[in-house]
């Protein structure tokens, strides 16, 4: 890949298909890693032992990059994992092997990455590409993450993995406006009167069409709401 060395500040293609192939600006060779600008994910950072090939745009005259997001250059690839200890970032471009995640800590042979209430262990030799995440993308979930490392549950209970994913879902909901929510009791347990009364309370206030009123959203956690799919 020396050769790459003489195309830096051109527009390049890195693989030729799949999820590992991006387009951009090539910005750094080294020894073991190159990184280019994309539209798509920002600088990208590819461990040139699993990089397939190369291409130029052979109409590319220009030598300049213009603007582009800030690019860390290093030796080698670890010690580019290493500027993003404790940002959010994304491993691999997509497919089974992609996962999202921050970076807890770098290790002689693997990565420490926490996402949501998990622990993920990835192998450094695995890695393909990698970069950052920016707050406005931030997904904050996993894409993916089988073949690539090994996961280490941080989970508290059932009750608190469903109610995670139910104040979630009524955030978005808050958000957008949406009024399609319904009453659902995860654990089966049976209610009080005063509580029954309640859901029948809110299921007609669901079948008039209007917005289910509440005060916090913990109450409607405690209530067992969900949003329709």
């Amino acid at each position: 890949m020396e050769k790459l060395l003489d195309y830096q500040g051109k527009n390049v293609k890195v693989n030729f298909g799949g999820p590992e192939s991006r387009s951009g600006r090539l910005l750094i060779v080294k020894s073991d890693y190159l990184a280019i600008n994309t539209e798509r994910d920002g600088v990208c950072y590819y461990q040139l032992k699993h990089v397939k090939g190369v291409s130029i745009d052979s109409k590319d005259h220009s030598r300049t990059s213009g603007r582009h997001n800030h690019c860390y250059e290093e030796n080698d690839f670890v010690e580019i994992l290493r500027c993003f200890k404790h940002k959010r970032i994304k491993i691999n471009r997509g497919g089974p092997e992609s996962i999202e995640g921050v970076l807890n800590n770098i290790f002689d042979h693997h990565l420490e990455v926490t996402i949501n209430d998990e622990i993920i262990f990835v192998s450094i030799y695995h890695i393909k590409s990698v970069s950052q995440i920016s707050n406005s993308k931030h997904s904050g979930h996993r894409r993916s993450s089988h073949g690539t490392g090994h996961r280490k549950s941080h989970r508290t209970g059932h009750k608190h993995s469903s109610g995670s994913k139910v104040y979630d879902a009524m955030k978005k909901a808050d958000k957008s406006g949406t009024r399609k929510y319904m009453y659902n009791d995860p654990s089966e347990s049976s209610h009080s009167s005063h509580s029954k009364g309640k859901k029948s309370s809110r299921r007609s206030q669901e079948s008039k069409g209007e917005r289910p009123h509440w005060h916090s959203k913990q109450r409607m956690l405690r209530g067992g709401w969900i949003k329709l799919s």
